[in-house]
């Protein structure tokens, strides 16, 4: 009876884990799929695809790092970015053309960061989803990379 209410004890551990597990890795929903340093839009994705995690985000912040290295930040307000769907904002001579650090905050939890190299004519930089490497390639703007 004893190694009954171990492996019960245990299960229920493992169980309890696990769900902590998953509650940490929702909370970072939010973040960055292409960006057009020519064209100067962002495109973020909801990945939201748990019950745990809000469905809906209504706002967020962005930043950028200035050239002298300070961040500067612009917040995003009354929108509706649903689980699952792509965000594009457009934005006027924010993002360097020679390079530059694109942020996203959720409740001022940074939850995606990329690095932009140096623009390429007629291309967006964009992130792979499966592989989560950077590359630069035709615009998708609005699906799927």
């Amino acid at each position: 009876m004893k190694s009954f209410f171990q492996a019960i004890e245990k299960h229920l551990f493992h169980t309890l884990c696990v769900l902590l597990l998953m509650m940490q890795t929702v909370s970072a929903q939010l973040i960055l799929s292409e960006v057009d340093p020519s064209s100067e839009f962002i495109e973020v994705y909801n990945d939201c695809e748990n019950f745990v995690c809000e469905e809906v985000i209504s706002e967020f912040t962005w930043s950028e790092l200035t050239g002298s290295g300070n961040e500067k930040k612009y917040k995003k307000s009354l929108v509706e970015i649903s689980a699952g769907d792509f965000f594009v904002f457009e934005m006027s001579r924010k993002i360097n053309n020679s390079g530059d650090t694109v942020r996203i905050y959720e409740n001022d939890i940074l939850t995606s960061e990329v690095a932009v190299p140096a623009l390429i004519s007629g291309k967006t930089y964009q992130k792979n989803f499966l592989t989560e490497e950077w590359f630069w390639a035709v615009s998708t703007k609005g699906s799927v990379n």
